[in-house]
Parts: C-alpha cells; structure tokens; sequence
C-alpha cells in the first residue's frame, strides 16, 4: 500500500510516495483515513496500526488485547473487511465476514461496543455503514433492511421497507 501526496505546483504538480505500507499478503485488511488526516490499517487478526498523515507509525496495537472476544478470522475464507470512521474520530466501523456479513463498533480507544439489538449482543448485520447525525448515528445496510443505529444511547431502530433489498 502506498501514501502519496502531491507536490509541486501548476505544471510541475506530481504525486510523491511518501510512505510504502507493508501489509500480510495472506490476509484481509483495510485501511481508511482518519478525520485528522492520519491513516489507519487494520488486518483481518484484529491488529490496527494508526499512521500520521506522512505514513509515520504513530501506534499498532491489538484489538483483541482489548476485547477478549475478537478472533483473527480462518484465513483464505474469502472474506470482506472495511473500516469506516465517524466526522469526529470517536468511532469507528468494522464490516466483515464471508457472508453474511457483520458490523462491529469500536469506540475511539479500539473498545468495541455493544449496541441493543445486535445479533448475538456486539454485531449488527450489514455490509456497508454510513456515519450519519454527525457521528452520532449510523445506517447498516446491505445484509438485511437499512437499520438506524443511534450511537449516544446504542439503540437500533429499523426504518424503511423491511422487504427492500438495498445494496448501496
């Protein structure tokens, strides 16, 4: 993975590596851009590495040191893995698995969070998540029937046709 800037200006504009990001060939990741300009990867066995916005390392840590119930994925299981941030940082969204697909909520700190509803008490279904409300909210999609999920008090509450498929 490659952080590229440009440089220059008018003409002599161009686009200047300014970090090269080795990440597991044999595993899922992601990777998306905080709200402060800094990058975050995060690999399919829980390890996230958050980095200034010229690709230095500022910390890599273990979700799963914070949260005991994470496990790295099976690999080779075809899965999807996509990190969403919220406006503010404060949160973030984890959608994976091989299908259906799950979403998991982390807190700012890596904390993941237990919304009320979800499947098994910590993961909502969807594929895609979108931070609404200013971060304050988020709509899952893509799994199921769009689903409003209010971050202040964790609450789902469902909206929409529930017999709509919606993929994007």
């Amino acid at each position: 993975l490659a952080l590229l800037a440009v440089e220059g200006k008018g003409q002599a504009r161009r686009l200047a590596v300014r970090a090269e990001i080795g990440v597991s060939a044999d595993r899922p990741f992601t990777h998306a851009f905080r709200p402060d300009g800094g990058l975050v990867t995060l690999v399919d066995d829980w390890v996230a590495t958050y980095r200034a916005s010229d690709g230095a390392v500022q910390r890599t840590f273990d979700l799963k040191t914070l949260n005991r119930d994470l496990a790295p994925a099976d690999q080779d299981i075809g899965s999807e893995f996509q990190l969403t941030w919220s406006p503010r940082g404060d949160r973030s969204a984890v959608s994976w698995g091989p299908g259906p697909m799950m979403t998991t909520i982390f807190d700012s700190d890596g904390r993941r969070l237990k919304p009320v509803g979800a499947e098994n008490g910590l993961d909502l279904p969807g594929s895609k998540v979108e931070f609404v409300e200013g971060g304050d909210a988020v709509i899952l999609y893509g799994m199921a029937a769009p689903v409003l999920v209010h971050l202040k008090s964790l609450a789902a509450t469902a909206f929409g046709d529930p017999g709509a498929s919606v993929d994007r």
